[in-house]
């Protein structure tokens, strides 16, 4: 998780607004319960953004939206006001896009996607996409993350493409060889053990009817002229970054 578009955005926005070293002092104390240093203002307002950590997104969140609030209350200025909104949406939207953070109605700071799915799976994906070489699925992935809560649908078909993509690679990897549709790919998924073969049980394939299952949903919920519906983007997209995650935990067991 990246928080430097944040600490620009802060940065620009602060400069904006304070004039003097007593302004800079108390919000930075506030924030990371220290004094910045500096002979100007600019120059604390500098030590104070490089002085944040993870740790201090929401807070940093948080005193940004009430600042901005603030402005936005005293203000009788009308072009004032809608700059002030616009700058909002603008912080709305960065640590959506960025954080996969939401601000509330209450302005409380909440993740969009469980903790499990944005710290652990997620890293882990990108980090074995990157290792891999597997270019094309990370940058869906990735793009997926930063759009879904714009679009879920437009999320959910960039994440179809990654799963697929991912498919392709991995079979690639093991057999280099090509097939004639995704059902097929799956099936070698199956035969190179990355999904398992249960014979014992009524359904064998299960694994790999689970993945063209999932396929398909995110084909058709991923397509324009399908409903629209949010809950099912959302359990979709949790799914499939959990199917992802098994898929590259097995693979790189099987080839470690």
């Amino acid at each position: 998780m990246s928080i430097n578009h944040l600490k620009g955005f802060v940065g620009d926005f602060l400069k904006e607004i304070f004039e003097y070293h007593n302004e800079i002092e108390t919000f930075a104390m506030t924030v990371i319960g220290e004094s910045p240093q500096g002979s100007s203002v600019n120059a604390r307002i500098m030590d104070f953004i490089n002085k944040i950590q993870n740790h201090h997104i929401d807070i940093l969140i948080r005193h940004v939206r009430l600042k901005l609030y603030e402005l936005h209350s005293k203000s009788r200025d009308d072009p004032t006001r809608n700059y002030l909104s616009q700058k909002y949406d603008v912080l709305k939207d960065l640590i959506r896009t960025t954080l996969n953070l939401e601000i509330t109605d209450n302005g409380e700071v909440q993740p969009i996607f469980p903790d499990d799915v944005q710290t652990k799976q997620r890293l882990y994906i990108e980090t074995q996409l990157q290792n891999l070489g597997f270019t094309s699925p990370l940058s869906d992935l990735q793009q997926a993350f930063q759009i879904f809560f714009a679009s879920g649908r437009g999320a959910l078909d960039l994440l179809r493409s990654s799963f697929e993509n991912l498919v392709k690679e991995i079979i690639h990897n093991l057999t280099s060889s090509t097939f004639s549709n995704f059902r097929t790919y799956l099936v070698q998924l199956r035969v190179k053990n990355v999904l398992i073969h249960h014979p014992s049980n009524s359904y064998p394939d299960i694994e790999a009817d689970i993945s063209y299952n999932l396929y398909s949903l995110l084909s058709v919920y991923g397509a324009h002229g399908t409903h629209s519906d949010n809950d099912m983007y959302y359990i979709l997209f949790i799914e499939t970054i959990g199917w992802i995650y098994l898929i590259l935990k097995r693979y790189e067991a099987l080839t470690s």
